[in-house]
């Protein structure tokens, strides 16, 4: 300890002193690391087989398929905080472990830390030398996992960070994480390795391709769409054609079991639109699909179809399906495309770009044939075939009018649960700039919500997704209508419902932010769950 004060006071020390000292560091660093790795091999045993006699083994052997199978699975959510808090429960009480009387003599050696314990049993700044032994069982009693309290412990840190320095807010932030230590022992240790979990079962694996596979991939691929019409000419997409644009099958990525392949993201047109060409084996071949981000909501969708005319460069209107949100994307496959992007764009394709997106689509020459083929259920392609016509639910707002704000309310089951995320990634939008996407699940386990943030905190809902099995198209097979829930922070004035901000304007588009979106419960309950509101 002396060695280490002297370091830190910039006292000069031997060089054989320096390397011991590296040692010492080394090994316990080590020794924490190893220690982790053997209480997440018991986590991922006793979650998979569901015996948590297992936590009492000193270590446990898991082969790596077991591993993998693992983190699939709290991905996809089938292992989630229910079961998480469940192995919880299984480790030891704390005040069995320890007694509250032990418990509360360590809390009081540090002032802060007695405070949390006061402010967390209802005391206040006149009384909180009060608490004592009986609050602290009370308090387990409470939350009786790190779980339970892992929402209330960083509201309190949001509200201390906004009445103390910044040093004394690191005083405090240090004192929490002491604090849970104390309190939950164990479980805290558990739990701390359940989120390095949860954070590597997140991650979208988005890997590179063998050039073999991508050779692979393009002799099987199978693209569906119309010819392109331009200048009195006729021109077929070619697998070759996307290959030697730049935009053949590049990355792979797993999801729910469904691999799907990509390209590097490119511009697909001169108002900034970008898009990305997605390479997916089916028992029919590789099917190749069109997926292109939306300007308004910055999320990612599928293209079945287009509207343009003989003599346009470029796409004139982009088919909406049965709705534009049964085109958008899994949540997953987002992130997998906010990773690529994050590599750069291709601006440069050597042909029109515009051609390379809708040549995996079906064309209509207008709005009116659009709309026959629609009406009368002669839509081509696998789309109509593989995603349902009709939303799996639909919620409040679906017609023309908006409905008021401060009404748009869902039942407590359909509500999102904020303590379970399954996505967090960062996104670009043409209208909005940089944004955050975090990703939860409803309460009943029947959808998952993409929630949108920009760098002034303004927030929307990006898109509700119904979980159900992928399809070949890359999309969910089941999907949910959103109606004025999935408002997006920038809206066409046709669209605002009369609760445009025409002094936030982005070109066409008026900002929803101040007349409507801060207004809706749900945005207001993801913003104070974030400590940003």
């Amino acid at each position: 300890m002396v060695k280490f004060m002297e370091k830190l006071r910039g006292v000069r020390t031997s060089e054989s002193e320096a390397s011991e000292w590296d040692t010492v560091a080394n090994m316990e660093f080590q020794r924490e690391e190893d220690n982790g790795r053997r209480q997440q091999k018991k986590i991922e045993a006793c979650l998979l087989t569901g015996d948590y006699d297992m936590l009492g083994e000193k270590s446990v052997d898991l082969p790596e398929e077991y591993e993998e199978e693992f983190l699939r699975k709290v991905g996809d959510g089938e292992i989630g905080l229910d079961e998480e808090r469940g192995l919880l429960m299984n480790i030891r009480d704390p005040i069995n472990a320890q007694g509250k009387d032990k418990m509360f003599e360590e809390i009081s050696k540090s002032g802060h830390e007695k405070w949390i314990m006061a402010y967390m049993s209802g005391y206040d700044a006149s009384n909180w030398q009060r608490v004592d032994s009986v609050d602290v069982a009370k308090f387990v009693h409470d939350f009786p996992t790190p779980i339970d309290f892992e929402e209330k412990s960083r509201g309190f840190l949001d509200a201390v960070r906004g009445q103390v320095s910044e040093i004394e807010y690191g005083a405090y932030e240090g004192a929490m994480k002491d604090f849970k230590g104390h309190i939950y022992g164990k479980r805290q240790e558990y739990w701390e390795q359940m989120k390095v979990l949860n954070e590597r079962a997140r991650e979208v694996g988005v890997k590179e391709m063998a050039p073999e596979m991508r050779e692979a991939l393009i002799q099987n691929a199978r693209i569906e769409g119309d010819n392109w019409q331009q200048g009195g000419r006729e021109y077929r997409l070619t697998p070759e054609t996307l290959e030697r644009s730049g935009v053949g099958p590049k990355y792979e990525v797993g999801i729910e079991g469904t691999q799907i392949c990509l390209s590097d993201v490119f511009m697909e047109d001169t108002n900034g639109r970008v898009a990305a060409i997605a390479y997916i084996p089916t028992k029919d071949g590789v099917k190749v699909r069109g997926y292109y981000k939306s300007n308004s909501q910055g999320t990612w969708r599928y293209l079945p179809d287009y509207v343009k005319g003989e003599d346009s460069a470029g796409i004139e209107w982009y088919g909406k399906g049965s709705s534009e949100e049964s085109l958008t994307l899994p949540l997953k496959l987002q992130e997998a495309l906010a990773k690529i992007q994050s590599k750069g764009v291709v601006e440069d394709v050597k042909t029109n770009p515009a051609f390379l997106l809708a040549g995996t689509a079906y064309r209509y020459s207008s709005k009116e044939e659009y709309s026959r083929g629609i009406r009368s259920g002669q839509m081509r392609g696998d789309f109509y075939r593989e995603v349902n016509r009709s939303a799996a639910a639909r919620y409040g707002g679906i017609g023309r009018e908006k409905m008021e704000p401060e009404t748009l309310e869902l039942s407590s089951e359909q509500m999102p649960d904020f303590r379970s995320e399954v996505a967090e990634f960062e996104t670009v939008s043409n209208l909005v700039g940089n944004v955050r996407m975090e990703g939860y699940k409803s309460i009943d386990g029947k959808t998952q919500w993409n929630f949108c943030r920009d760098d002034n905190g303004r927030a929307w809902i990006g898109g509700v997704e119904a979980v159900s099995p992928i399809t070949s198209t890359g999309l969910r097979r089941d999907w949910v209508e959103a109606g004025d829930f999935a408002t997006p922070l920038y809206e066409y004035e046709s669209q605002t419902g009369g609760y445009g901000d025409t002094g936030d304007m982005a070109g066409h588009y008026q900002g929803m932010w101040k007349n409507y979106l801060v207004k809706t419960p749900m945005i207001r309950r993801y913003l104070a769950s974030r400590g940003t509101r």
